[in-house]
């Protein structure tokens, strides 16, 4: 369609090699990906060491593992660089993981490099009390599908408006409902004590 008012455009996509293909653009971005991986191991071998970040990172289909480097220059600048994503959704258990990252250290070849490693009690806390966090937001989640039923009553469209749908890779959409439930939380249980003195939901002490 656009050929057709373009004939700069329709020259060159009547050309045998017009790298508009699928498959063409794909492997561009790879060996553009390849390049700059290799600059950025060819700076952390020139600083003799280096730390390996990896962490969770959730998609739509795919479990997922991100890996970055850090590093310092002759000058003492700290440089972060990315790696890449990792498909980890056969398995997040501690042998799955750790057979990965030594399989890509080997295939980027920076397995014999000196490497910086620290026990992270943050993540070791978060771990800990991950149930009990789960736990809190399906709370959170059960109020919003309860709030959520059609209503004529103000007071409970009022408080439909601000609270929002949990998303699983959204925190800012938890902590905005965290809030909400915060400054609203009286008013929330007022809805509720009414609902269960009128028998108003079978779910409502669900809910509770």
């Amino acid at each position: 369609m656009y050929a057709k008012s373009n004939q700069e455009f329709l020259e060159m996509f009547e050309k045998k090699t017009n790298y508009s293909s699928w498959y063409i653009q794909n492997e561009i971005l790879n060996i553009s990906s390849n390049i700059i991986k290799e600059n950025i191991i060819q700076e952390l071998k020139k600083c003799g060491m280096y730390a390996l970040v990896c962490d969770k990172g959730r998609s739509y289909k795919q479990e997922q593992m991100s890996m970055c480097v850090r590093f310092v220059d002759s000058n003492l600048n700290i440089f972060e660089r990315f790696i890449g994503f990792f498909d980890v959704s056969g398995g997040q258990g501690a042998e799955q993981l750790s057979n990965l990252i030594i399989f890509l250290l080997k295939e980027l070849n920076i397995h014999n490099v000196p490497m910086w490693h620290s026990h992270m009690m943050g993540q070791m806390s978060c771990l800990v009390l991950c149930q009990e966090a789960r736990n809190f937001f399906n709370v959170l989640e059960a109020v919003y599908i309860h709030f959520a039923q059609p209503s004529r009553n103000k007071q409970l469209t009022d408080l439909q408006i601000k609270m929002n749908r949990l998303c699983e890779t959204r925190w800012a959409c938890r902590y905005k409902n965290c809030i909400a439930v915060k400054n609203n939380f009286t008013e929330i249980i007022q809805i509720l004590e009414k609902e269960i003195e009128e028998g108003a939901s079978r779910d409502v002490l669900q809910a509770i």
